[in-house]
């Protein structure tokens, strides 16, 4: 009897490790399928993240290599190029229907912004995100409606900080001949993303994170080009007032690039 306890104490203790240690080696494993797989239908383009190293134990690690690339329709090569995502994620949190995310901060990301016609690549962007998480919510109103439980358990997530800064802007504008500008990204600050309900899916809390990136790059974007103009039209001043063709040229450029951003 006494060995049947002993030798049963060992292989739950067993068990209990070996739980663990699949764990700690899957953890980082489904970060980076769930942004490889995940993030291309949510972006309706190229998503790629090289790899996780999060920490099971403090919850703390980086994401490397985050690569956005662009919607149909654009020519550059990416939309967003992270080198390093810095994340905080409440450990407690990882079995539970809502994973809460203490912090992140996306330092010196790479932004390539590329307008062709009025909409511009960001833009894009976001609407993609917007009609999926649009689509997620009309599915879950059905399932609720229906009575039907959530597939996947439902698992949401919780952003309580994030912090974007030392970016920088490549503006890639076709009205400017193929020629680009490099701007800085003005410093991004959200907080209590998912908090004040049972948390954001996925698609949600993006589309609040692209909106204010999109409203950031189009403002910085709006004001380097506005700065453009006016030096071309003090540049060219005399030239307007002695040539009528020129003069209709330079003003036609200057509502063109102010258009843009109405």
């Amino acid at each position: 009897m006494k060995k049947l306890i002993v030798w049963g104490g060992l292989g739950l203790t067993l068990l209990v490790a070996g739980a663990i240690a699949v764990t700690i080696m899957s953890i980082n494993p489904l970060i980076e399928k769930a942004v490889n797989t995940f993030g291309p239908k949510l972006v309706a383009a190229p998503v790629h993240l090289d790899t996780s190293d999060v920490s099971v134990f403090s919850g703390e690690g980086e994401l490397r290599g985050l690569f956005v690339g662009n919607p149909a329709g654009y020519k550059s090569e990416s939309a967003f190029k992270l080198g390093a995502v810095r994340v905080k994620v409440d450990k407690e949190s990882f079995a539970s229907d809502r994973i809460v995310i203490n912090d992140i901060t996306i330092l010196a990301p790479q932004i390539t912004y590329e307008l062709s016609g009025r909409k511009s690549n960001i833009q894009a962007l976001l609407d993609n995100v917007n009609k999926t998480a649009g689509q997620e919510q009309a599915a879950e109103k059905q399932r609720k409606k229906s009575g039907q439980e959530e597939p996947g358990g439902g698992q949401k997530i919780q952003i309580d900080n994030l912090l974007i800064k030392g970016g920088e802007i490549t503006l890639a504008i076709t009205g400017l001949g193929g020629e680009v500008m490099t701007v800085p990204l003005p410093e991004i600050h959200l907080t209590d993303i998912g908090k004040d309900k049972d948390g954001a899916t996925p698609a949600e809390a993006f589309a609040q994170i692209m909106a204010a990136v999109n409203k950031a790059v189009g403002k910085a974007a709006a004001g380097s080009l506005g700065n453009l103009t006016k030096g071309l039209e003090k540049s060219l001043e005399d030239l307007k007032n002695n040539s009528g063709d020129l003069k209709k040229g330079v003003d036609d450029l200057s509502k063109g690039i102010k258009g843009m951003f109405q």
